[in-house]
């Protein structure tokens, strides 16, 4: 019996870490898929409360992501920036975005994507400049510490970035921009593809994989109480 005591103790220290891990997978599946949930719920909210001016929901609101809003300003071509790497119907491109001045400040506006060159040559972009009115959804980028930024101040423009940084694009443009960026409309008067998500994994999705982990972890508690009772059978 004693030669079998360190197997019978690793299959069990195995099965019951195996199971805990699947299950806590499981349960951080469910908590995303609530979180998806509370977003979506909250985007119908403040799409049937309809379009509002940017001053007026910077002034009132606390939450302002997903607000779709309007205003007015005057965008600078000469600072364009473009967000590397983004993919649409498996083309690789860039999203294109302007620097523009409003009431309520400077803001980022992202007038959507554009298809890059194989060998990697910037894209020809051509935006309207002037007083001009916009309307799109407040978007609020959280930070990648895994992405390193590559565009440097004193670059020549269109830049391209890896990620939007505020803080760091505000250094690059020398403008005190706001928190945030602006996801344009879809027009389909305009060169650029506008099909934004704001929830990328449906929470089905998110339930999906939560059943598969939680269905695993019964599957290793079977197995190794299978496993287990045979070692302590053969060894008796």
């Amino acid at each position: 019996m004693n030669r079998y005591s360190a197997k019978h103790i690793f299959a069990i220290v195995l099965t019951l870490f195996s199971v805990v891990t699947m299950t806590v997978l499981g349960m951080w599946q469910l908590s995303r898929m609530g979180e998806k949930e509370a977003r979506l719920a909250l985007i119908e909210e403040k799409q049937r409360a309809g379009t509002a001016e940017l001053s007026g929901v910077l002034n009132q609101q606390q939450n302002i992501q997903d607000w779709p809003v309007t205003f007015t300003g005057r965008p600078d071509t000469n600072k364009i920036m473009l967000l590397d790497n983004r993919i649409v119907e498996g083309k690789t491109g860039y999203e294109v975005l302007v620097p523009v001045e409003t009431n309520a400040g400077w803001v980022i506006v992202n007038a959507g994507w554009i298809k890059g060159h194989p060998d990697r040559t910037l894209p020809a972009v051509h935006y309207e400049g002037g007083l001009q009115t916009f309307s799109g959804t407040i978007s609020v980028p959280g930070d990648n510490p895994m992405i390193s930024e590559t565009a440097k101040k004193g670059q020549a423009f269109p830049l391209v970035v890896q990620q939007i940084d505020t803080q760091k694009l505000s250094e690059l443009t020398a403008y005190p921009l706001r928190h945030f960026v602006i996801q344009l409309d879809v027009d389909n008067n305009t060169p650029f593809v506008r099909r934004w998500q704001p929830v990328v994994m449906s929470p089905q999705k998110h339930l999906g994989y939560a059943l598969q982990w939680f269905l695993l972890a019964l599957a290793a508690s079977v197995i190794g109480f299978i496993v287990v009772r045979r070692a302590v059978k053969d060894g008796q």
